[in-house]
Order: C-alpha cells, then structure tokens, then sequence
C-alpha cells in the first residue's frame, strides 16, 4: 500500500468516526475531536491526521481533514 492511500483512508476513518461522535451525542457544536497515527512501512516519518478546528461535523469531508508531522 502506498503512502497516499495509507493517507487517504486515514482521513476517510476520521472523518467517518466524527459522524459517529455527533451520532452517538457524544460531542456539542464543534467541541472535542479524533486523531489517527499514520505509520509507514517505507519508514517515512510518522504523520497524524485530525479534524481541523471550528468546523461543523455535519459539513466534515475526509479532503477537509489536517495531516501533520509529528
């Protein structure tokens, strides 16, 4: 698996257990948040992804998701 794809689908994750927060009435407004650690097999640096601040979960898309080094 690639680097973009281990990329992509750890955005997709967030994005999708950010609904499951606002589902399950376990955040208010645009309070709280998930981060996922992204590791590579290629041993490039490890990155993390998570939800930018102040957005709605209900607009949240996986292309709106931060990734950052740690």
């Amino acid at each position: 698996m690639t680097n973009q794809i281990q990329i992509e689908q750890a955005t997709k994750v967030v994005c999708d257990l950010h609904q499951e927060l606002v589902k399950n009435n376990l955040v208010v407004s645009t309070g709280g948040n998930i981060s996922q650690r992204i590791t590579f097999a290629d041993g490039s640096p490890d990155l993390f992804v998570i939800k930018p601040s102040g957005v709605s979960y209900e607009k949240l898309r996986p292309v709106d998701m931060v990734v950052c080094d740690l």
